[in-house]
Order: structure tokens, then sequence, then C-alpha cells
């Protein structure tokens, strides 16, 4: 009997964080945006269509939102952490994939964008 695999994900979730390493740079909110992609434990909602037999995605957005807005952080990394914390502790999961990116980083040369992925797996 074969099973099927679920995937859901939000890419360009667009928020305002207070994220850099000097603490200048944390003076002020910055635009960050979010990728995030499950894979549920349960997928019966693909035979259901009820939104209580899968993993809901507003909820998920509505926890990068408050995790991103609740601390400064210094790196992208202990974001993107916290985030796959929350969001893991929250939802049935067997895989978990988080990517924060920090639009024009404050670097030397020309750079459309700087990420961090971090992956989680049951």
């Amino acid at each position: 009997m074969s099973r099927d695999h679920v995937q859901i994900g939000l890419t360009g979730i667009e928020l305002q964080a207070r994220i850099g390493v000097s603490a200048q740079e944390r003076a002020a909110q910055r635009p960050i945006v979010v990728d995030v992609h499950v894979r549920p434990e349960v997928v019966a909602a693909s035979r259901t269509d009820e939104l209580e037999d899968t993993v809901d995605y507003a909820a998920i957005a509505d926890v990068v939102r408050r995790v991103a807005a609740e601390t400064e952080y210094r790196l992208l990394e202990r974001l993107a952490t916290a985030l796959c914390d929350e969001i893991w502790s929250r939802f049935p999961l067997h895989e978990l994939e988080v990517t924060v990116h920090k639009p024009a980083p404050p670097v030397e040369i020309a750079v459309a964008d700087a990420w961090v992925r971090v992956s989680r797996r049951a």
C-alpha cells in the first residue's frame, strides 16, 4: 500500500525584525523574508478536506510573526533555529525546513540577499 507524502509551504513571509551583529544594526527593525516548508505527520486532509486534519499554514505564519517580533537576534542562524524550535513544538511534523533571508545585507559589495536554512527531521 502506498503512502502519500504531503508537503506544505509558505514562501516569502515578509516581516520586520531587530537582527544584526552590531547594536547599531539592531537599533531599527530590518526587513526579513521567511520561507517555511513542512511535511506533516498527518495527511488525512488530502482525503477528508478538513482543516483539522492538516497543519494550518495560517497558524505557522502566526508563529513566524510572533517569534521574529519577540526578541532581538544577532544572527540569522539563531532566528532560523528559534523558528524551527517553536514550529516543531507546536505541530506534528516529520520534516521542517526554515529559511530566513536578509535582503541587502550590510556588506561591502552589492548582495541581493543573505540567507540561512535550518532543517529538522523526526
